[in-house]
Order: structure tokens, then sequence, then C-alpha cells
């Protein structure tokens, strides 16, 4: 059952940017390896608890940077937005232009934050890009055939 999930679970992955799709298979990477790792060395399941713990790390790499690019994103747009209300308020004479909190220009501070999603988003394509690599339809199938051929085992004792 749990292969059948983690399976299904990585077909869903359709790109990058589906941080929740990530975020589900790398969920049922981590149970079918919960499942595995006890059955140790007598099932030589090593290689593919190895496995399953690379594919975490891509898919968790992956949805991490692009949870970080798109909160930088967002800080960039608050605080423009914040400065545009004070400007507005103050060219509309709403409030006196002492009564508006100064804040400090974005400028640089922008800059900065649009470089630092730039290279998360970097970080998240590279980090989706080793995954397709590893798991494609074909490795994910035969994956699945060799785990079900463990559990045909194990549970023919």
């Amino acid at each position: 059952d749990q292969l059948r999930r983690f399976s299904s679970t990585l077909a869903r992955i359709e790109g990058a940017e589906k941080a929740d799709d990530l975020h589900r298979a790398r969920i049922a990477a981590k149970r079918l390896r919960y499942l595995l790792e006890p059955l140790g060395a007598e099932h030589a399941v090593a290689e593919f608890v190895r496995q399953l713990r690379s594919l975490q790390r891509q898919l968790g790499d992956a949805r991490d940077a692009h949870r970080i690019a798109m909160r930088l994103i967002r800080e960039i747009g608050e605080h423009a937005a914040r400065e545009a209300r004070g400007r507005a308020l103050r060219s509309a004479g709403l409030v006196p232009a002492d009564d508006v909190e100064p804040r400090r220009p974005l400028g640089s501070r922008s800059a900065l934050l649009t470089e630092l999603a730039r290279r998360a988003e970097l970080a998240r394509e590279s980090a989706y890009r080793e995954y397709v690599a590893h798991w494609d339809e074909r490795e994910i199938a035969a994956f699945a055939e060799r785990i079900d051929e463990i559990a045909a085992r194990v549970g023919g004792r």
C-alpha cells in the first residue's frame, strides 16, 4: 500500500513549481523508507534506503528553495506597498508628511532580496533537475518492482 502511494505521488509531480506535490512525494518516500529500514541487511534494502534518502533530500531542497524565494518576493512586495501607501497619503494631503512613519527606501535592499530570490529559484531548479535525472517513469517502475519482490519475500515467510 505504501509503495503504491509512493509511486502515485511521484507520478503526480508535474514540475518544480508544484511545491505541495513535491512535499507529498517526499513524505511518501519517507514513509516507505521507514518501512524498509527495519528489514536491514537480511533483505538487502540498504541501497533502497539510500535512494529514498537521496530522493527525500532532492524533493525537500526543491520545495524549501521555492518557499524561500516566495517569502523573499512577498517581502519585496509588502515593502513596496507600504512605501506606495505612505506616498499616496502624503500627496493626497490626508496626513501631514511628518505623521507618516518614515521608512527606509527599499532601494539596494530590494536588489539584495531579488538576488537572493533568484538564487533560491536556481537552487530549486537544480534540485528538481537532480530528481528528474534519477527518477524518471522507467526508474520509478523498476524501483517499485524490486520493492515488490522484497515484500513478497518478507510476506512469504
